[in-house]
């Protein structure tokens, strides 16, 4: 019998694992490893093991290890650094959901999940390369230099925020004031919606001297949650969501995802 060859290697992290997904991964060009714990997990690692993609029970705890400071481990390892993570719990508050893209997971899953659709969050994450602003927070040392270009990564996750609302649902960025609850909108003397306020966000000439850069991380992720069409701005989006989730070094105390 000839061997199949798989192309990519996946590292699951998990004390349950579905025989439906077990099934289904027969037809996909993926070699599934299943671990019950993190320290095996790191030990495969260690052993220049490279996955393309890391789904982590982050409920799941051994010894000193649990699923949020083992991505934190893999991290700020250099050579690990830029393998996807995908997060999966069974609890979905917002601080928890937070924490783990804190930490440097691209994706969270709630559980228990439908097969079909982790599987369709590995194809998606075998393709991303995480960027190297992901890994690293932007340093703000130079002041002059380094806050021009935090007040540009403002503008350019508000910009990709009203364009992916626009582009998915058809609507206009008065609809995305009023749905999300973010923004005020006014109606003018001729009877026409305005976001006075939102669009200052889109112009670095007009943005507030001090921007309320929580309000922008809400805008990016209400507009991520509600929006699901796969796009290249929808990539833009979230590398700048992240990018900027890490400049700002926001906890899980001072920034909650908005509920659908």
């Amino acid at each position: 019998m000839q061997r199949k060859t798989f192309i990519n290697h996946v590292l699951i992290i998990d004390h349950k694992y579905s025989d439906e997904l077990a099934i289904q991964k027969e037809h996909q060009s993926y070699n599934f490893i299943v671990l019950p714990d993190f320290q095996n997990a790191l030990n495969l690692i260690n052993t220049n093991f490279i996955p393309k993609v890391i789904v982590c029970n982050i409920d799941l705890e051994c010894n000193s290890f649990n699923g949020l400071s083992f991505i934190s481990n893999i991290r700020c390892n250099d050579s690990w650094s830029s393998i996807p993570i995908i997060a999966l719990s069974g609890q979905s508050h917002s601080d928890v959901i937070l924490e783990s893209l804190k930490r440097g997971a691209i994706d969270f899953v709630k559980c228990p999940y439908q097969p079909v659709e982790l599987f369709k969050r590995i194809q998606h994450a075998s393709n991303i390369n995480r960027p190297q602003y992901c890994q690293q927070p932007l340093k703000i040392d130079n002041k002059n230099s380094q806050l021009k270009e935090l007040r540009k990564m403002y503008v350019e996750t508000m910009k990709y925020a009203v364009l992916y609302w626009e582009t998915c649902t058809q609507k206009t960025k008065s609809d995305l004031a009023e749905a999300s609850g973010l923004w005020s909108v006014y109606l003018d003397k001729n009877g026409s919606y305005r976001t006075r306020t939102l669009d200052r966000y889109l112009k670095e000439e007009s943005l507030p001297k001090n921007p309320k850069v929580k309000q922008i991380l809400l805008t990016a992720n209400y507009v991520l949650n509600n929006c699901q069409k796969r796009s290249m701005i929808q990539q833009k989006l979230k590398h700048c969501f992240f990018k900027l989730l890490e400049t700002e070094e926001m906890s899980s105390e001072d920034f909650l995802f908005l509920k659908n």
